[in-house]
């Protein structure tokens, strides 16, 4: 029998493509879920209706309108009246099991945040993708300490406590991956963020049809984060610079054969 409540933060903006899909598979978790928050950050597309179309009590629609990922989030995990906290993008489906995950490791653990395995879905390259996840699947698993440096915002849960007491810390800035700003703010404040292999979702590729020269805009925020929180070295700046590469050179075939539309994601 679970110990605590459950409520999924969704941040949206213009969502249409992907809202009723996301919400749909958390309805599927069942009773594990509590309540589900759509933060609507000023769609001007379909994603309202499409929420509102919804009849089930667990679905609470927020408007959040200062633009940014950030003050959506802030706005969902503020609101919330359960004991822990969900977080997925609009565009992320969880798996059959995902709740039950999330119950089964605050339950029996003091952990403060977990971090969830994230597959892709709509890509090209979606079979190395699954390869890489499961090598490292397999060697967190193996690890003594199997605790992982940042939780990504489209799959994680933290405790609603553990939110409270990093709120103060964090940053408003939109020019920054606001998931890599509560991570690292977590860690300076001494919560560890758990890896949860049970927790298993898949998000939608569509990052990778965003133009390089845009996508740039994007790891600009990766360094800012991290120089924001001084952690930048020559390590870190290389994986930025190299990934931004990867990208330009993989763009072409998601141009070609990733079945989604370009479109001007926000930052994060």
């Amino acid at each position: 029998m679970r110990k605590q409540s459950l409520a999924v933060v969704v941040p949206a903006y213009n969502e249409a493509d992907h809202i009723r899909d996301c919400i749909n598979a958390i309805l599927h978790q069942g009773d594990l879920v509590d309540e589900i928050l759509i933060v609507d950050n000023n769609s001007t597309d379909e994603t309202a209706a499409i929420v509102h179309a919804f009849k089930s009590p667990k679905i609470r629609y927020l408007v959040e309108r200062r633009q940014g990922v950030v003050h959506a989030r802030n706005a969902g995990f503020d609101a919330v009246s359960t004991d822990l906290i969900g977080r997925i993008d609009a565009d992320t489906r969880v798996h059959d099991g995902w709740a039950q995950a999330i119950h089964a490791h605050f339950d029996d653990t003091d952990s403060f945040a977990a971090a969830g395995v994230t597959h892709i879905y709509d890509s090209p390259f979606a079979f190395l993708h699954r390869l890489i996840i499961k090598r490292q699947v397999k060697r967190l698993r193996n690890a003594t300490n199997p605790h992982v440096s940042a939780a990504v915002g489209a799959n994680m849960a933290i405790r609603t406590s553990a939110w409270m007491s990093v709120r103060p810390h964090l940053s408003d800035r939109t020019d920054i991956h606001e998931d890599l700003d509560l991570s690292f703010c977590l860690r300076k404040i001494g919560h560890t963020i758990s890896h949860l292999p049970t927790m298993q979702a898949s998000a939608s590729a569509r990052r990778g049809v965003t133009p390089p020269r845009k996508y740039l805009r994007y790891n600009d925020a990766s360094r800012a984060v991290i120089e924001h929180h001084g952690l930048m070295n020559r390590r870190l700046s290389l994986m930025i610079t190299v990934d931004s590469i990867l990208h330009a050179l993989l763009w072409p075939a998601y141009k070609v054969f990733a079945p989604v539309k370009a479109r001007d994601l926000p930052i994060r």
